[in-house]
């Protein structure tokens, strides 16, 4: 669903800012402009991401909002997540 959404906003927005998806990714996610997979990161990195992005984007139905949000509200990094989300 995000992929979807995010190759739509590509489409439309050619230069909209990239996609970082980091931690365990649910599908297997192909090479393509503007998507980077980093997969795990250590703390540091983790940190250093959430600072500089835009947002946090929290889509999985499945587990609680959690620290990693939290994490991403103290450094002013707005927070997206899913609304059922535990």
């Amino acid at each position: 669903q995000l992929l979807r959404w995010y190759r739509t906003l590509r489409a439309r927005v050619p230069r909209a800012p990239r996609l970082v998806l980091i931690g365990q990714v649910a599908m297997p996610v192909a090479a393509e402009e503007g998507i980077e997979v980093r997969g795990f990161v250590d703390d540091a990195e983790k940190l250093r991401l959430m600072r500089d992005a835009l947002a946090l984007v929290h889509l999985s139905p499945y587990e609680s909002l959690g620290i990693v949000a939290l994490e991403a509200m103290a450094m002013r990094t707005p927070v997206l997540v899913h609304a059922d989300s535990a």
